[in-house]
């Protein structure tokens, strides 16, 4: 880390430099190391046999040899189902070393090839970074025991699949796969159907996309209390939708939360499961959050955590998004410290009940309104802006709740000489997230990154549409790839 105080030199971008000094003070949580754990008892049974892998870089994929635990439980387990991509993916090595920044979380990847990869034998790819990260894992499945896997798991959630019925699912689940371009149809129970490699004292698991890079903002104070975790984005409009987004997430790792999710329409029985139209893979992200954020037998809670600026950057040790800058005009200097020890409410927050809307979110969507859910805050009551919010239903069948949290603008420094003089920046607002998604970035022309990782002591600064940078502790340039801005706002398909 920087040593407090000290302010380094920092090279010219565009007109002039602009340096801002932010010093954020949380206490450091204490971590414990990754250890093997013995496998939870499964419900897959017969035919799939865990040992059968196409790679076994490391000891840890020998099931047989592992021992009792000697550790705490991993605090929670996150699942990722990956598939061979189409194109190079140039985020996994910084993803990773924001995976090993987070020891208290057990990363798990489900590798799973298609058919026709099996034929050529390449479907079971190398993943940049995973091997370097203690606190990961991967499993390699060919298509037939992946799937293989989710019929036994339902047919044993329904309690009434007979001779041939297995078959049949799994010829189904086959045959619907090419839809399910993002791994979502049977998302809420990924913990359920591979509880062979959960630990079973896990008390949260979640879901979580590739092109990510976490911080450590998490409510580790708020999640245990509730049965769906749902990271949010800010928000200050009139109406603001609610839904459970498909590229991160977290749930109670419980067997009442998966009984209950069992209840969508589509997996209630054999039936209804086998009957078409089933999840559109347009809209299944929504279809789920629409059903689980309206049963009102679950506990929910939506927290800040998505950064949305346009201008963010990302460290191993926290990720952070600022307002008020002009694009290619902002060089950040900061010192980050961890936040995992951060209390999420406090006693100056007012919390208030609100009413669900559905299916009448009159904002642009990119899914069918009819899956929409929404409320609107009473802003003559709260604060519209410098909030964080939570939405909440503590209890099942309870109320739902909106609590909003004071969040000022964290004061900063910037030089005298900054842009010449000619802009204030007095009113920057710059705060630390549980997380950056890369989802626009890797779509444009500038996308390029250092093929090693972030190291602790560098920050990677990006603004949207424009291009990346990489800076050491003294504000050297490591890496860059800013776009024209006659080009800046070309996209690549």
């Amino acid at each position: 880390m920087i040593p407090r105080g000290r302010i380094g030199a920092l090279p010219t971008i565009v007109l002039a430099s602009l340096i801002v000094v932010l010093f954020l003070y949380a206490a450091r949580s204490p971590t414990t190391e990754s250890s093997e754990f013995p496998l939870a008892p499964s419900l897959v049974q017969d035919t799939f046999r865990p040992d059968s892998y196409h790679h076994k870089p490391s000891p840890i994929y020998d099931h047989s040899s592992h021992e009792a635990p000697t550790s705490v439980a991993p605090k929670i387990t996150i699942i990722t189902i990956f598939r061979k991509p189409s194109r190079e993916q140039l985020h996994l090595p910084d993803f990773f070393a924001s995976v090993r920044a987070n020891p208290e979380i057990d990363f798990l990847l489900i590798k799973y090839t298609q058919e026709s990869e099996e034929e050529d034998g390449q479907g079971c790819v190398h993943v940049p970074g995973l091997a370097e990260t203690p606190n990961a894992r991967e499993v390699c499945l060919t298509f037939d025991e992946y799937w293989d896997m989710h019929a036994r798991w339902i047919c044993g959630q329904w309690n009434d699949c007979v001779e041939g019925d297995m078959g049949v699912l799994k010829d189904k689940m086959k045959a619907r796969a090419s839809g399910d371009m993002y791994n979502g149809f049977f998302r809420p129970f990924r913990a359920a159907i591979f509880s062979r490699w959960v630990d079973p004292r896990t008390p949260i698991w979640g879901i979580s996309d590739l092109d990510e890079m976490w911080g450590r903002m998490f409510p580790w104070d708020l999640a245990p209390s509730f049965d769906v975790i749902i990271p949010s984005a800010p928000n200050w409009q009139d109406d603001i939708l609610v839904f459970t987004p498909g590229h991160l997430m977290f749930y109670r790792n419980s067997p009442d939360v998966v009984s209950t999710l069992m209840n969508m329409p589509n997996f209630r029985t054999m039936a209804a499961f086998m009957q078409e139209p089933f999840l559109s893979d347009v809209s299944e992200e929504v279809e789920w959050s629409h059903f689980t954020i309206l049963n009102s037998h679950l506990t929910f809670l939506t927290f800040p955590a998505r950064i949305m600026q346009d201008g963010h950057i990302s460290t191993v040790d926290g990720v952070f998004g600022f307002d008020n800058v002009l694009k290619k005009q902002t060089r950040s200097y900061h010192l980050a410290q961890d936040g995992s020890g951060k209390q999420s409410m406090l006693t100056l927050g007012q919390e208030y009940e609100v009413t669900l809307q559905h299916g009448t979110y009159s904002q642009w969507l990119w899914f069918p309104q009819e899956f929409s859910v929404h409320y609107s805050p009473n802003y003559n009551r709260v604060p519209r802006f410098d909030v964080n919010r939570y939405l909440m239903r503590r209890a099942p069948n309870g109320p739902v709740t909106e609590r909003v949290e004071p969040n000022p603008p964290i004061p900063i420094h910037v030089t005298s000489d900054a842009m010449e003089g000619k802009h204030e920046w007095d009113n920057i607002r710059i705060g630390e997230a549980l997380y950056n998604h890369f989802q626009v970035e890797k779509y444009r022309l500038y996308w390029s990154l250092p093929k090693e990782p972030l190291k602790p002591d560098e920050y990677m600064f990006m603004e949207r549409y424009t291009g990346v940078e990489v800076w050491d502790s003294d504000g050297r340039l490591k890496f860059s790839s800013l776009l024209d801005l006659e080009r800046e706002d070309e996209d690549v398909i």
